[in-house]
């Protein structure tokens, strides 16, 4: 089978959508692929299938697109690219664990579907051609054959342009290895090889003289043919540095077709052999769990993702003792719990005693002897950045159980494998409804989302929130918990109270005692998301995307929105970070000549999605500024993110 497969090669162009080389590039090696004649480009067309996606974040490059045109038609002055996707400007390459966005779930579904043994996402930002390798340090889950794979594919690209008189084309010293979090890394972490180019770009289409620092062109072990302290470049540069490297890891894979896919298929054997020989052998998250609704998304993310889930027919023991026929891995057996309950594990020289663990019908496993272990231990493992190590390039720790604050155990005992379990075939579905007759509804205060989201689907309720923990009959009630008195509210305002509690997975309990805790009444609240126009508006993107995915009703406000709303209509104002002082977020940026609008027209449909304004210039201004004062004065909440926090202190 080796020495008939053909490798597959994947590349991703338009991610990031001010950088808008790499779109054009690859329409243009498609051409060149399918109408040469030049040996080379017939040897890569006889032994590697080239996949290519020309633009991954569509909108963002529409818009782009549009951003150009009103510079072009305006004396080169107009707004910058503030919104890219719907939500996420840069960060849509940070998607890799949650995946909120659908462009990581499109990619990744024809990932899975194509199964590439390489997979190459293009960038532009340094000089001239950075091909990945890292500093490190590299993530201990990766596989040591991707990592000398990504070596050698940059050292064929380094060689290759050099020796074709190509200044400034390099490896090593940029980004580490260690996150996981970037788009092609779901390659690395599904036994394939996922690497990206940083290309320099100008981000339009025009010639432009560019400088660079001495620290840009020193030469190193890493660069020994630097780029030059001043050029002109244009696009056409872009596009054949970045086209000649691509050829060179073409014909890389080409000369070395069948190493390529053997790697791929040493990759997944050795994955499902650490999981029969190398602690843990599998992970299991309890079924009943606070947060059901929490554990229930766990297990649909970690299927989404392509793991293989599993459910417990009966009862299964376990013992916490390591019993790995060789582990170099993590030793640390104890569980992984994200509850609000568990403390801070401390290290002890001594080991923990063995112990015995019961595993309840229907708790989901995570088996380790699966091809995509590797992926099932960067998600659900603890991370530990080494100390000493170089300043990392990204993200340190991203623990899912922690992030969903569920329990997932880690299990070191290889007799878990034998255990009767079926494997999920599709994904879980909530579980919720209304229990027993009564005057009472009383809801348990759980933490999941879909908690909160049931007051705003009820809305014309009168609610009660407990002030502490309480019981009827065995079943207990956390602090927070609803209660609802049938007999206070209309029945139409309890309408479909049934159906809402199934959706939401909720349990709503019917009962004639009402429970003896003091309450207060639990309003709903009307709230304001602000975003703002001095600088993208990611961070409020983020925000944005939560309440729409939870299900959170709000109003979308701009900065400039405050000065002339009418702020009583809100109850919670919320200003998530911004790149911006305090200052500019209430004078603006700089008003010298015409307005800049985002807005929509004939000539620029793509401008004016999402939001709109006719001076992006344009901040809150005393009036806005005044309105938030007396907003909080009222008794409005305002609610700040980080940088964002400094402004109502100054």
């Amino acid at each position: 089978m080796v020495a008939s497969t053909i490798p597959i090669y994947y590349i991703t162009a338009g991610l990031h959508s001010t950088e808008t080389g790499s779109p054009e590039m690859v329409m243009e090696l498609a051409y060149r692929l399918a109408v040469s004649t030049d040996p080379m480009i017939q040897k890569i067309r006889d032994n590697v299938i080239l996949m290519f996606v020309p633009i991954v974040e569509v909108d963002g490059r529409d818009r782009i697109v549009d951003v150009y045109k009103y510079r072009a038609n305006n004396r080169n002055i107009g707004p910058n690219l503030t919104y890219w996707g719907a939500y996420a400007a840069h960060d849509n390459n940070r998607d890799g664990y949650g995946m909120a966005l659908n462009l990581t779930r499109n990619i990744l579904s024809s990932f899975l579907h194509w199964k590439p043994q390489v997979m190459h996402d293009l960038h532009e930002s340094v000089s001239y051609l950075y091909t990945s390798t890292g500093l490190g340090p590299y993530n201990e889950y990766i596989d040591a054959i991707t990592i000398n794979e990504w070596h050698n594919l940059a050292h064929e690209e380094v060689s290759e342009l050099t020796s074709l008189g190509m200044p400034g084309v390099w490896t090593h010293a940029f980004y580490n290895g260690w996150a996981a979090n970037y788009l092609i890394w779901m390659a690395n972490l599904r036994n394939s090889t996922g690497r990206f180019y940083e290309t320099f770009g100008n981000s339009i289409p025009e010639t432009v003289e560019r400088k660079l620092e001495t620290r840009q062109t020193s030469r190193e072990w890493y660069r020994s043919n630097p780029p030059l302290e001043k050029t002109m470049w244009s696009l056409r540069n872009n596009t054949n540095y970045m086209q000649s490297g691509v050829l060179a890891a073409l014909k890389y894979v080409a000369d070395n077709r069948e190493e390529t896919v053997l790697n791929f298929y040493r990759k997944s054997v050795r994955s499902l052999e650490k999981g029969r020989t190398e602690a843990p052998y599998a992970w299991i998250i309890p079924k009943e769990q606070t947060r059901k609704n929490a554990t229930i998304k766990l297990v649909n993310l970690l299927m989404d993702q392509g793991l293989e889930v599993h459910t417990a027919d009966g009862e299964l023991s376990w013992s916490t003792a390591d019993q790995s026929v060789a582990d170099a891995g993590n030793d640390d057996d104890a569980a992984v719990d994200g509850t609000e309950d568990s403390n801070d594990e401390k290290v002890s020289e001594e080991p923990e005693p063995a112990a015995l663990m019961n595993t309840a019908p229907g708790d989901y496993i995570v088996r380790m002897d699966q091809p995509y272990r590797n992926l099932a231990q960067v998600l659900l493992d603890k991370q530990v950045f080494p100390k000493g190590a170089n300043a990392p390039y990204d993200d340190t720790g991203w623990t899912l159980p922690f992030l969903h604050q569920v329990r997932a155990h880690r299990v070191p005992d290889s007799t878990i494998l034998d255990g009767a379990m079926t494997r999920l075939s599709t994904s879980v579905a909530f579980d919720g409804g209304v229990e027993g007759n009564g005057r009472y509804y009383v809801v348990n205060n759980t933490t999941d989302d879909e908690f909160t989201v049931f007051r705003f689907r009820l809305a014309d309720a009168k609610m009660m929130a407990a002030e502490s923990k309480f019981s009827i009959g065995d079943r207990a009630f956390a602090a927070g918990s609803f209660i609802i008195d049938g007999n206070a509210n209309r029945s139409r305002a309890l309408r479909g109270i049934e159906d809402v509690a199934s959706e939401l997975g909720l349990t709503v309990l019917r009962t004639d005692e009402l429970p003896d805790v003091s309450t207060h009444e639990v309003e709903v609240a009307r709230v304001g998301l602000v975003h703002t126009w001095t600088s993208t508006p990611q961070d409020a993107g983020w925000w944005h995307f939560a309440f729409d995915h939870i299900g959170i009703p709000y109003t979308y406000l701009s900065e400039q929105d405050l000065a002339d709303t009418d702020l009583s209509e809100f109850d919670v104002l919320i200003m998530p970070r911004v790149r911006s002082s305090p200052q500019t977020l209430v004078a603006g940026n700089s008003k010298v000549g015409d307005p800049v609008p985002w807005r929509k027209s004939d000539d620029y449909p793509s401008l004016g999605v999402i939001d709109e304004t006719d001076d992006v210039r344009e901040g809150m201004g005393y009036t806005g500024l005044d309105n938030l004062k007396r907003f909080v004065e009222r008794g409005g909440v305002f609610i700040t993110e980080g940088s964002t926090s400094a402004f109502p202190i100054d």
